[in-house]
């Protein structure tokens, strides 16, 4: 019947909207039928044990999932499920559910491959708008989905390492090599051990309700350009266990994928862009190893393809180095990077958060913005209106707790094991002193960056930003002047740990990031 009916969509008149021509694309579980302005997505009856599509029941229950997971982050891509009625000859297409349906599908707003983000080179001007989209979406996404209760093994750590220990035991009798398979032990050690670690703490983010009904796959072959706006599409529908994890499981998937494709920086700014807007900074000690698990996935993938005897010396090759690449990868995130405390200052509209991201990007460290971190003091959102909401969250007692938390979060970044770059104004000796005590607490070298620029400059800088209103930053020119008066200049010891940049030398400013990466690496 399927082949039937597929081979009927193939027909332009079937369909109750204008199709010129229709062309047929096939995956391992699905036919997408592409028809111009819609594309039909058709589920086919097939049983891989982690999916089950055999029973027309069983193809509606899962049409109905895809459609409800996707229009989380999709609501325009994910249009309506429909019955296939008459006959698989001649099939009539109804938006909805129907009695006399003998198949279901989705009816979706079709797009150009070239409009998903892995077919854009990722050095498209506009890739980092679209990935500080695309995070934003991941975090409200996570923000919102419900939490897995005490009564579902879904973020048990037996069930998170499970999955773990599956890739090593199907991996291994495919590697015919011993060096290779030393080195697959090797990474299989580091996994149990780093499991056992992180054990309690796997535990407790259930308890806190940190395993969430997440997406399950997201990587850059997810995510759709609708009209110039990112779009997170295909959720795992098809297996409730690869979906509900830990939200540091999916976006530890995305940052994986940055970095196979040689993009370590956009990866160090999705992830600060994600800690921006949930706060999640305790997570950071599982991401090493959600990583190394989406990549040995990754790597057991490859080698499965590799199995197909019909595979061309090209199409091997390209596999081989697949493997290799991933491999590499996971044995990466079991090293540990070098740790240091950065502390930023400057008067408001200095530049300090510009210099602050190509210093993060560069040296792939996190950043504490107090900005971000004041307004989450008072529950708001990073671009939320202070005013807008009638709280006062600039009065002296809001400041010393807004300090007081970046200096609390550096000493928990630098315990995770992450370099931190602290970014703040740092008007005074005494808060800068705060920060350079969690440095010399940590072992760790402490650097202060003063970011300079003409007054006129900054209160420019200071009005655009304003009119944007794109940045957490409220600060204005008023604020600009009165912090002038009290800034405390840096004392001869501060001075002596202090690299100043012009913030209007771009190239000034790079290469400040490549001498502290050098410094630090």
């Amino acid at each position: 019947m399927s082949d039937t009916l597929i081979r009927a969509l193939e027909n332009p008149a079937v369909y109750p909207h204008p199709a010129s021509s229709v062309q047929r694309i096939e995956t391992h579980i699905s036919w997408v039928l592409l028809t111009g302005e819609h594309a039909y997505k058709i589920k086919k009856p097939m049983d891989f044990g982690f999916l089950d599509f055999t029973t027309l029941e069983a193809r509606k229950y899962y049409c109905e999932e895809e459609l409800r997971l996707n229009r989380r982050t999709a609501p325009d891509l994910y249009e309506t499920l429909v019955s296939f009625c008459g006959s698989p000859e001649a099939p009539e297409i109804r938006e909805g559910i129907h009695a006399d349906a003998f198949e279901y599908g989705l009816r979706m707003r079709q797009f150009s491959p070239d409009e998903v983000l892995d077919e854009i080179p990722l050095d498209h001007p506009k890739m980092p708008e679209w990935l500080d989209s695309l995070t934003e979406s991941l975090a409200r996404l996570h923000a919102g989905a419900p939490a897995a209760g005490a009564d579902v093994p879904w973020g048990d750590p037996e069930e998170v390492f499970a999955p773990v220990q599956q890739n090593f035991d199907q991996i291994q009798p495919m590697l015919r090599d011993d060096s290779e398979k030393a080195r697959l032990k090797t990474i299989e050690e580091w996994a149990r051990d780093t499991y056992a670690r992180l054990r309690p703490l796997m535990a407790q983010r259930k308890a806190e309700g940190f395993v969430r009904e997440c997406h399950g796959d997201v990587h850059l072959g997810n995510v759709a350009l609708m009209n110039g706006e990112v779009r997170l599409f295909d959720c795992i529908e098809f297996n409730e266990s690869f979906r509900w994890t830990d939200t540091w499981c999916d976006l530890g998937f995305l940052l994986m994928d940055l970095e196979d494709r040689g993009r370590d920086d956009l990866a160090a700014r999705v992830l600060n862009h994600y800690l921006e807007w949930t706060g999640d900074f305790e997570g950071l000690q599982l991401l090493a190893f959600y990583k190394s698990y989406r990549a040995m996935v990754r790597c057991k993938i490859a080698l499965l393809t590799l199995a197909n005897p019909e595979l061309g010396p090209d199409s091997r090759r390209e596999l081989e180095v697949r493997y290799s690449n991933y491999i590499e990868l996971a044995e990466r995130y079991m090293g540990l990077p070098n740790r240091f405390c950065i502390a930023m200052c400057g008067l408001s509209g200095s530049g300090k958060t510009t210099v602050s991201s190509e210093l993060l990007e560069t040296m792939h460290a996190v950043r504490i913005r107090s900005d971000v971190e004041r307004k989450r003091l008072f529950g708001l959102e990073p671009l939320a209106v202070s005013a807008d909401t009638g709280q006062n969250i600039y009065t002296p007692e809001a400041t010393a707790r807004t300090y007081e938390r970046v200096a609390e979060l550096s000493a928990r970044v630098l315990e995770y094991g992450y370099p931190v770059i602290a970014d703040a104004t740092y008007l005074r000796r005494e808060e800068r002193a705060r920060l350079e005590d969690v440095a010399e607490a940590h072992a760790v070298p402490f650097v202060l960056v003063r970011c300079t620029a003409d007054d006129s400059l900054i209160e420019q800088w200071l009005e655009e930003r304003k009119a944007q209103g794109r940045d957490a930053a409220e600060a204005d020119v008023k604020v600009f002047r009165k912090q002038k008066a009290q800034l405390e200049e840096l004392d001869e010891a501060e001075q002596r740990h202090c690299l100043t940049v012009d913030t209007t030398d771009l190239e000034a400013v790079r290469k400040l990031a490549r001498r502290l990466g050098a410094q630090f690496s």
